[in-house]
């Protein structure tokens, strides 16, 4: 557990005993148990110093001229999914806590078009497919640089949709 003082982590690896072991098992357990833990400590620690954070405000029922100039009001970019003028969906939702600079999806009341993901992380991606409801099989790790349906085609026409990742 970490912090010792206020425990915020708490980190359990298990493992059976091998066979043939050059090492001891606290020492192969404290290959895996260290880089994590540091890696934990170290992200809670630049949480609070390097990310600004906000609130999602609520979008939803508004015009996408007017959900748009809120997003931008809390730095966040929007991207518009649908032809329509009034948000019926969004993402994240309401009232969660999110990082500024961070993708907001809205969904319009028009037919659901596909935005331009290029250099979207896997993250996003999974957003996009949760809210649209739309099957999304992401090939490779990094960032999006292709993407087999074209932007502003309509969703509903895709039976499959692949984006593949690379980084950068």
């Amino acid at each position: 557990m970490a912090p010792a003082s206020d425990p915020k982590y708490v980190l359990y690896i298990t493992m059976k005993q091998p066979q043939d072991m050059s090492q001891s098992a606290t020492e192969i357990l404290s290959e895996i148990f260290n880089p994590l833990m540091k890696r934990a400590l170290d992200y809670d620690a630049g949480d609070t110093t390097t990310e600004s954070k906000t609130m999602m405000p609520n979008i939803t029922g508004k015009s996408v001229s007017a959900a748009t100039a809120a997003l931008k009001k809390e730095n966040l970019q929007a991207v518009q999914i649908g032809t329509g003028d009034t948000v019926v969906q969004q993402m994240p939702l309401a009232n969660e806590v999110i990082l500024d600079d961070q993708r907001a999806l809205i969904l319009t009341n028009g037919a659901m078009t596909m935005p331009d993901v290029t250099g979207w992380s896997k993250s996003d991606v999974l957003k996009l497919a949760e809210l649209t409801g739309k099957q999304i099989t992401i090939k490779g790790t990094g960032y999006v640089t292709k993407q087999s349906l074209s932007e502003k085609s309509l969703l509903n026409s895709a039976k499959t949709i692949t984006v593949t990742l690379s980084k950068p």
